[in-house]
């Protein structure tokens, strides 16, 4: 038989059980996300000013919280022609890193700067995406030699 205070005991013990615990509430800051400042930066596999962009693979979330890079690889995978202009081109293709922003309509893209304004290229993307009905295949990527293996790098 147990006794009165092995028995009282027991039961302050199931009661502590039962007892819920005090919730402790994160102080949870609202997340700022400023429009054209907020960004994502990608690194991508530019082919030429015909072909969308290949491979992005984020980098850095530069505005955790935002939802920048979700949206961005939407964006990516919608066939992102960019234009990086004569003095860019290399006839191979090339790595390059894209920070995509978002603007006050929630439309995402790369940033222009003008000399009083910022705004997203999206018209000029588009521009040139219209006037490549049949945008080029990409150029794949391929690392430096000696930093690739396989019987596909054998030539």
């Amino acid at each position: 038989m147990l006794s009165k205070a092995t028995a009282v005991a027991g039961l302050l013990t199931l009661a502590a059980c039962a007892t819920p615990q005090p919730q402790t509430v994160a102080n949870l800051e609202p997340v700022i996300c400023p429009k054209l400042e907020a960004n994502a930066e990608f690194s991508c596999w530019w082919s030429n000013n015909t072909a969308p962009l290949s491979h992005c693979v984020l980098v850095r979330d530069n505005n955790p919280g935002c939802g920048i890079p979700a949206r961005a690889i939407a964006y990516f995978n919608r066939g992102v022609i960019f234009d990086r202009g004569v003095d860019h081109d290399r006839p191979n293709g090339t790595w390059t890193i894209a920070t995509i922003y978002e603007d006050e309509q929630g439309r995402i893209g790369q940033l222009l700067l003008t000399e009083n304004d910022k705004y997203l290229d999206v018209d000029r993307q588009a521009a040139a995406a219209s006037k490549h009905t049949t945008p080029t295949n990409p150029i794949w990527p391929r690392w430096p030699s000696g930093y690739e293996g396989g019987p596909e790098q054998v030539r």
